[in-house]
């Protein structure tokens, strides 16, 4: 083989290489490519999920917000309420002696007995107001209005001791050991509370 026929062969095998070789490489680089596009689709679908999720914490967190202040502004506004019930309750209460007498008589004799049921002892004694402590005595001397316990009449006698309120009695065992206090602003305590709670669980939900 001649020198000019060896050249030209050494070209042709070298151009073959190169072209192999840059095949190769484009080969390559296409995979390198389709590669990176999908590795920055999967970044991009996660980055979008850790969006929506996010998102979605911050809507749900806006939602429990705005019904915690919901709330709170509802129950201030029942809080203002029951308030005034009861300080309209209290007022009617404390002028009930004097603007319905007849009333007064039948709801001391109430409490009187509800006291004595509680207690449930046969011989009491009861602390009034001093100006109730007449109309006490007249209805402890009344069989239709004297206190009964279990079917039986009790005995109740007036303490010396005067009761700072505006109205009710309070009851307690001739021994000092158990009492039971009846008296307007007790009752109307107790009633606030229990009022309170129903009004609380049926603006939350649970009744």
């Amino acid at each position: 083989m001649s020198g000019e026929a060896l050249k030209q062969q050494i070209r042709r095998e070298a151009e073959g290489r190169a072209k192999l070789t840059l095949n190769e490489a484009r080969a390559k680089a296409e995979q390198i490519l389709t590669e990176a596009d999908g590795g920055a689709k999967s970044i991009l679908e996660t980055r979008l999920q850790d969006a929506q999720r996010h998102l979605g914490q911050v809507e749900r967190s806006e939602v429990a917000k705005a019904r915690m202040e919901c709330t709170k502004r509802i129950l201030g506004l029942q809080s203002q309420f029951i308030e005034q019930v009861f300080s309209e309750a209290e007022s009617r209460l404390g002028h009930m002696p004097t603007s319905d007498p007849a009333e007064y008589r039948s709801v001391l004799s109430g409490l009187i007995s509800e006291a004595a049921q509680e207690l449930a002892g046969a011989s009491l004694v009861a602390v009034v107001r001093e100006e109730d402590r007449t109309l006490v005595e007249d209805i402890l001397r009344s069989p239709e209005d004297g206190p009964v316990a279990g079917g039986q009449l009790v005995r109740v006698s007036l303490s010396d001791e005067h009761l700072k309120s505006s109205g009710g009695v309070v009851l307690a065992a001739e021994d000092g050991r158990s009492y039971f206090v009846n008296t307007f602003e007790s009752r109307l305590l107790r009633a606030r509370e229990q009022l309170r709670a129903r009004v609380t669980d049926i603006l939350l939900g649970r009744e």
